[in-house]
């Protein structure tokens, strides 16, 4: 995958950061839509990629470019090419689309 950004944040409440990367595309594959990734903190310093999220497409948001976190209201908002703006309403491990 051709990251483009990558946004830090607590998603699960659970009181170690999280990364989201978003994708822009997939290599030699530019304009078919790449896989982001959550990578969730498991307390013990390492960061595993979910693959649960990976398997039911939920983080195949389109061509991202760029991401912000927003604590209070504990949504992600995601933009891209060629997609319309997404925010993601982060709910323990699990996403919806606002």
């Amino acid at each position: 995958m051709n990251g483009s950004c990558v946004v830090a944040g607590d998603f699960d409440n659970d009181g170690y950061t999280d990364l989201f990367v978003g994708t822009r595309s997939v290599v030699s594959s530019y304009g078919i839509t790449p896989e982001s990734v959550i990578l969730w903190n498991n307390h013990n310093g390492q960061l595993i990629s979910d693959n649960k999220l990976a398997v039911e497409g939920s983080l195949k948001l389109g061509m991202v470019t760029d991401a912000s976190y927003l604590q209070k209201e504990n949504k992600l908002v995601v933009v891209g090419e060629w997609m319309p703006i997404k925010i993601l309403n982060l709910r323990g491990r699990s996403f919806g689309n606002h």
